[in-house]
């Protein structure tokens, strides 16, 4: 099976395109663009470093890395990383994966457009208070635009109180606590149909 992920932009745009947008009374402007390694590689490796992400997010370390491991997501056709911008200044960066083709299909039985979701905060020198959930449910609002998506699953670590709190914030259902190969973690889903149903954050 060769499947490629739905919300996977194409190379004809640029990595700069702004893929998705919406405004928000009180927190400005969101939007998501895909991950570009020549402009966004410093960025990330920055990011992945802080002690707040070596816990969860596993990729401190070497430059090289953090270059190949965001390189094999961008050029799987199954996966794609994102950034995410408020008022134009990156503050957040998405991982979208096929269920299919990831360990996670060990735990769920998955349709062939069903994704799974990774996302990192930036350190913030003045935290915008909300920002995570904004952020999540306006990617939501993305990857739900397009009509082969019907479920988006999360994963996050069973100790990662925030993160748990967040995807049940932004619309997801917990569905039982899984063993990765990396990780124990709360599996959660989110239905266009749920999503539908509140459709404000």
């Amino acid at each position: 099976m060769n499947r490629t992920l739905q919300c996977k932009p194409t190379t004809s745009g640029g990595e700069s395109q702004i893929l998705y947008s919406r405004n928000f009374y009180e927190i400005g402007n969101i939007s998501f663009r895909a991950l570009d390694l020549l402009t966004d590689l410093k960025m990330i490796y920055e990011w992945v470093n802080k002690d707040y992400s070596k816990q969860f997010w596993r990729l401190h370390g070497s430059r090289t890395l953090v270059e190949n491991t965001y390189r094999s997501i961008q050029q799987n056709p199954g996966s794609h990383s994102f950034i995410g911008l408020h008022n134009g200044k990156p503050v957040c960066q998405m991982d979208v994966y096929l269920v299919a083709f990831d360990e996670l299909s060990d735990h769920v039985l998955a349709e062939d457009h069903d994704a799974g979701i990774h996302m990192h905060m930036a350190p913030l020198v003045k935290p915008v208070s909300g920002l995570s959930l904004v952020c999540m449910r306006t990617f939501l609002d993305f990857y739900f635009s397009f009509p082969e998506s019907r479920r988006m699953f999360g994963e996050p670590d069973e100790e990662n109180i925030k993160a748990n709190r967040l995807v049940e914030r932004a619309g997801f259902q917990l569905l039982k606590p899984i063993t990765m190969s990396y990780k124990r973690a709360n599996l959660w889903v989110c239905t266009r149909e749920e999503l539908l149903k509140n459709p404000n954050i």
